[in-house]
């Protein structure tokens, strides 16, 4: 039991990028935002689902601009094993909790997998 992770804390979010819609060629490396990252799967379901909370000061929503659709690559590593990166492909479907104050908008991302 002591070489699987044992709770959220066993993992570390190493990069997060996410594409412009219908380009890929245009990138946003948001690492540095994402404030929470959840993962769910389920076997009922037929696909994976993630959520992210962003605190965007960057205007990463204005300059992609995020609206359905996008691509998003999440990289993270293990406690037990950080040689080993689990590499995961999402598509971008809602943008919810949204609040703008002080150059800063926070968000909610939706992710379903491709």
């Amino acid at each position: 039991m002591a070489d699987k992770p044992q709770s959220s804390k066993d993992f570390k979010l190493v990069s997060v990028k996410i594409y412009k819609a219908g380009d890929e060629s245009k990138f946003e490396i948001i690492t540095a935002l994402v404030d929470t990252f959840s993962y769910v799967e389920s076997i009922t379901s037929p696909c994976v689902a993630a959520t992210m909370n962003i605190a965007d000061s960057a205007g990463v929503l204005n300059r992609l601009p995020i609206q359905g659709m996008e691509t998003v690559e999440v990289k993270l590593v293990s406690n037990p094993k950080p040689e080993e990166e689990q590499f995961y492909r999402f598509k971008l479907w809602r943008l919810t909790n949204r609040i703008s104050s002080l150059q800063k908008q926070t968000y909610t991302i939706g992710l379903v997998s491709e």
